[in-house]
């Protein structure tokens, strides 16, 4: 709680301006519960001083509403730098993740490749190894004469 006189100085007026006002309607009825006299001074709590400050017009700003005003604006400029760092990140993240992408899909297309090829080369295996089962047949039929060949034609 606070005496006149302090509340005076913090403005800068009088103790007579602050009696005077505080005298008038509507901050007489405001005060009504906020004031106290304590040997013989009056004594005003929080509200009843913020009531007084604000009926002067005044833009008397207390010290803990000054450092609580700094304490924002740096955390606001420590949260926009960390925006900017992050949002830099994610940048960085996303052509990381399209490089990763174009490297996967270049993978998939030479694996693609490569089975074509394997397929290839299983279907080759299976045409080399019936020509060589088919290979000696052949050359047991030519060993045989030409005549042979019709007398076991025609046996069958």
């Amino acid at each position: 709680m606070k005496t006149i006189a302090q509340i005076a100085r913090e403005i800068g007026v009088s103790k007579q301006a602050v009696h005077h006002r505080i005298k008038k309607e509507p901050l007489k009825s405001a005060l009504h519960d906020k004031v106290e006299t304590i040997d013989n001074a009056l004594h005003i709590d929080i509200d009843g001083e913020r009531l007084i400050k604000s009926a002067f017009n005044t833009n008397v700003v207390d010290s803990s509403s000054i450092m609580i005003d700094e304490m924002t604006s740096e955390l606001v400029e420590v949260l926009k730098a960390q925006i900017t760092e992050l949002t830099a990140q994610n940048e960085d993240l996303r052509q990381q993740l399209n490089d990763e992408r174009t490297h996967s899909r270049k993978q998939a297309d030479e694996i693609l490749q490569l089975a074509q090829q394997g397929q290839k080369l299983a279907e080759n295996a299976q045409t080399l190894h019936a020509l060589d089962n088919v290979k000696p047949q052949l050359t047991a039929e030519k060993k045989q004469g030409f005549f042979s060949r019709f007398s076991r034609s025609g046996k069958q």
